[in-house]
């Protein structure tokens, strides 16, 4: 375990190392993020991979993922177009690949896996909300993909993963991706 996180730790090192244009205040945002996402263990994913995909000229276009699976969860790094990068709408992922379009450029982190389901959780009145995962052994990865609330959705503080389950608490409602053993 501690092999494969510093691995991970390392991994995103390097990535922080070949960004452009990073200035140190953003450098330690980045690095912040990535370590509590090592540390909270928000790296539950089959394949991971960080990837650079580019919509040149406005046009659709894919990026394999190395050992991609069917489904995955994707999201921007850092964005390194003007357009927007809006996911389900200039980017997304299918079929082991990154897609984007409408000019969309960014670096992405891919978390690929075997079981996947988006499960709706709600906290209504702010009370604390356990949300099944069926079939789930182990929850590994949860991710907020739509947040239908107006309080914060917050991974490990109003939101999480529950061994088996999610939960989500504090008024925090949303669809969550969720990845599991």
């Amino acid at each position: 375990m501690q092999t494969d996180l510093w691995k991970k730790f390392e991994e995103h090192i390097s990535l922080l190392l070949a960004i452009k244009n990073c200035n140190a205040m953003h450098c330690v945002i980045i690095v912040s993020l990535l370590l509590c996402g090592l540390i909270a263990g928000a790296y539950g994913c089959d394949v991971q991979a960080t990837i650079d995909c580019s919509s040149n000229s406005f046009r659709y276009a894919t990026c394999a993922v190395p050992g991609g699976l069917a489904v995955g969860i994707v999201t921007v790094i850092q964005k390194h177009s003007r357009s927007a990068c809006t996911l389900g709408i200039s980017f997304g992922y299918s079929a082991g690949s990154v897609w984007v379009n409408q000019g969309c450029r960014a670096t992405f982190n891919v978390c690929s896996c075997r079981n996947y389901q988006s499960i709706d959780c709600d906290s209504w009145d702010f009370a604390h909300q356990v949300c099944g995962v069926p079939g789930a052994a182990a929850v590994t990865y949860v991710r907020l993909a739509q947040q239908r609330s107006n309080s914060a959705c917050i991974l490990n503080s109003s939101y999480g993963i529950d061994g088996a389950n999610i939960y989500a608490k504090s008024g925090c409602r949303g669809r969550f991706d969720v990845c599991y053993n």
